[in-house]
């Protein structure tokens, strides 16, 4: 299942998601698409925190995710993957308080490791 959550992290990075997508590791795995959602927001933060996937291609990831939750069928983002999309969507624009010289995770980063201990908290996550 981990490895099938990456696999569509990894494919939202480059490109829309689609039901065709979506709907197979829902119905395989008995799971609504708001776990879905929150599962490949939290395989993102990990592969994040971990340095196995760049600032960048996590925030596409997250918009293309938040296009298909949004999209016709309107399922929308659970609270732990709105977290995430929030935490990244942070880092596209410069905010006040932020150094010149600082990276696009300067803001994001604190919020997404919150959103992960909240989570957490209340789901089972690897230990970090």
């Amino acid at each position: 299942m981990r490895a099938q959550l990456s696999a569509l992290a990894e494919k939202a990075a480059y490109r829309q998601l689609s039901n065709a997508d979506m709907f197979p590791l829902c119905l395989a795995n008995g799971m609504s698409p708001s776990v879905l959602c929150d599962g490949i927001a939290l395989d993102l933060a990990e592969r994040y925190f971990a340095g196995s996937i760049d600032w960048r291609s996590a925030d596409a990831a997250m918009t293309h995710l938040l296009e298909w939750a949004y999209g016709d069928d309107g399922h929308g983002l659970p609270n732990f993957a709105w977290s995430v999309y929030s935490a990244f969507t942070l880092g596209e624009d410069r905010h006040d308080g932020q150094p010149a010289d600082a990276a696009a995770d300067y803001f994001c980063l604190p919020l997404l490791r919150h959103a992960y201990i909240t989570y957490c908290a209340g789901h089972p996550c690897p230990p970090r």
